[in-house]
């Protein structure tokens, strides 16, 4: 299902009956079922009634409250999951270091893979040896991340692999906005705020299929525990990153639907933002992206990326639950077969 973005400043988001209804100015935008919504995300200054909060709750509606450039406040989240035995299971998982480096490395070996087949499938369009040779590189740093003594070891392997994939990425670019290279807090042009715009995007995303099944979203496996960090959300985030935000921000570039008109002048604060009008553009592309059919490279099944999400973190539940190893959703190069 959908998920509702609300980026008109001064609108509101009321319910009637069981429908959302958005309006400003006693002007109603938009009116959906809630059968309709799986999420809703309200930008900047958007307000939203005490009756619509218990009709998204009754219908286990997620509701994210982010400021208008994009960055998480804060989010309202149905009663969890009565899984007790999930969580214990996961935080056993977490107290194993040899169970969780095993899980790590399948983590990080998934985006190595990825990355690198993202990279493949661009040279297609765009041939160019570097990229195929750094492609080359991620494959077999996946292999020496699969076998890694330590978190440590594995880490470097990550960052070191990242590097040179961002600075292949950068060759692929044919639009009016170029990339020099990962900079995210704050993004220093508009490709680098794509990508953590996508990033929080599909973070949010994967942490409320994480609630909504049971997991606790802030007890990582690879990524560790912090105050106030989603751990495990983010480890889930690592095979999705690259297949799924990098390509859909490579298509908006080089298609030139997103051009530098889209984007606000920089602030030293906040670094490059969408404009109001570029945000609503990016997040029209987004759920596009999010819905497009596929079929899960594992299973054969029919999904969305959408759809993908939710089937990963129902199979990283089963792995905690049952002790077994994870199976990470790994694009193979050559086929068409992800989501």
């Amino acid at each position: 299902m959908p998920y509702l973005h609300i980026t008109e400043q001064g609108a509101t988001l009321r319910k009637t009956g069981d429908r959302l209804i958005v309006e400003k100015d006693d002007q109603q935008l938009l009116e959906l079922e809630c059968r309709h919504v799986e999420g809703v995300l309200l930008y900047g200054n958007v307000q939203v009634t005490t009756q619509a909060l218990a009709e998204m709750l009754e219908h286990r509606i997620e509701l994210a409250l982010l400021s208008e450039s994009g960055k998480l406040r804060g989010q309202l989240t149905p009663p969890a999951s009565a899984n007790v035995s999930l969580r214990l299971a996961q935080y056993a998982r977490h107290a194993d270091p040899p169970a969780r480096l095993q899980l790590a490395r399948t983590i990080v070996q998934s985006k190595l893979l990825n990355g690198a087949h993202v990279l493949r499938r661009a040279v297609h369009h765009i041939p160019n040896p570097e990229v195929t040779a750094t492609a080359e590189i991620l494959e077999n740093a996946a292999k020496r991340a699969s076998v890694a003594a330590d978190t440590d070891t594995l880490r470097g392997i990550e960052g070191s692999a990242a590097k040179q994939l961002f600075q292949a990425y950068s060759l692929l670019f044919r639009g009016e906005l170029p990339f020099e290279g990962r900079s995210s807090r704050p993004p220093r042009d508009p490709v680098n705020a794509l990508l953590s715009f996508g990033y929080v995007l599909l973070g949010n995303q994967i942490l409320w299929q994480l609630d909504a099944i049971g997991l606790d979203p802030h007890i990582g496996l690879y990524h560790e525990p912090r105050h106030g960090r989603p751990a495990l959300a983010l480890d889930l985030v690592e095979e999705f990153r690259h297949p799924c935000v990098d390509r859909l921000t490579l298509t908006l570039v080089n298609r030139r639907i997103l051009t530098p008109g889209d984007f606000q002048p920089p602030d030293p604060n906040e670094g490059v933002r969408l404009t109001r009008p570029g945000l609503r553009k990016y997040l029209t592309h987004w759920e596009r992206w999010m819905q497009y059919p596929g079929r899960h490279p594992v299973t054969g099944e029919p999904l969305t990326w959408r759809g993908a999400i939710r089937r990963q973190a129902e199979l990283l539940a089963r792995a905690l639950r049952d002790n077994t190893p994870y199976q990470p959703l790994i694009l193979r190069p050559g086929t068409e077969s992800e989501p």
